[in-house]
């Protein structure tokens, strides 16, 4: 499991809320998830798609590198990439979607 993955989704979906979710102590995060993990975690992204976006638009937004529209999407392709372990296509499908609707008029 790519840990930084799980610590950004902790950052974006809240540290409390994705342990509820995968069934463990806050603060702490599992080196696997198990099958019925995984679905939990579907479900949590699920319903929280939008504070996903409103995430890796404020992560975008704070970065140096990013200048325009292009950067901006070249940036969530990275994360998204990252992400790859945890966000089903679908979800990296609409989170993409949305996203670029935002940044479209970026600089």
């Amino acid at each position: 499991m790519n840990y930084e993955a799980m610590q950004q989704m902790a950052r974006i979906l809240g540290r409390k809320e994705l342990a509820l979710a995968l069934g463990i102590p806050a603060g702490k995060m599992p080196a696997e998830l198990t099958a019925e993990q995984r679905v939990s975690l579907a479900r949590l992204v699920d319903g929280r798609i939008d504070d996903l976006v409103r995430g890796m638009l404020e992560e975008a937004a704070a970065c140096d590198d990013v200048v325009n529209a292009g950067t901006a999407i070249s940036y969530l392709e990275y994360r998204l990439e990252d992400l790859a372990e945890v966000l089903n296509e679908d979800q990296r499908h609409l989170i993409r979607s949305r996203f670029e609707g935002h940044v479209s008029g970026w600089g």
